[in-house]
């Protein structure tokens, strides 16, 4: 293996941690607004699907928000850290998140129009931090061939 191909594994782990904290930060936030009841264990499925069901609206748009800063920022960061193909480590950091998102909401049932709203999300942010990540790399890559 070769010294890319490790630089571009740790950009992908990194983008990947700088999305899940994102995310966490922002889902903990939005736990302050909408507290789960004190007597909802993260274990029960049945209670929290019932519990997700009472949610109003603009709690999933935080949630939704949540999700696509944490692609946004974690796809960036990983093509701005990448070796080379900036474009590609950011798809597969979004690639990551969807994945986990799909099994996010097949765990708990979320309304029909969160779980499509938040893949267009994740896909919209993954293409736009694709866009930043490769913007910035190629803007590093300029700076170091002039030296600075």
């Amino acid at each position: 293996m070769t010294r890319p191909f490790f630089k571009n594994l740790l950009a992908t782990i990194v983008g990947l941690a700088a999305s899940l904290f994102t995310i966490s930060v922002l889902e903990w936030l939005n736990a302050r607004f909408y507290k789960m009841p004190a007597d909802l264990s993260l274990a029960d499925h049945e209670g929290m699907a019932r519990w997700i069901k009472t949610l109003p609206a603009a709690a999933f748009v935080l949630l939704i928000a949540a999700y696509f800063l944490g692609t946004l920022i974690g796809a960036s960061i990983g093509g701005l850290l990448s070796a080379s193909q900036p474009a590609r480590i950011a798809s597969i950091v979004t690639g990551i998140l969807i994945l986990f998102g799909v099994l996010n909401f097949m765990q708990l049932p979320h309304p029909t129009w969160v779980v499509i709203t938040s893949t267009v999300a994740y896909i919209v942010a993954g293409l736009l931090g694709a866009r930043f990540g490769s913007l910035l790399w190629a803007r590093r890559q300029i700076l170091r061939s002039k030296g600075v």
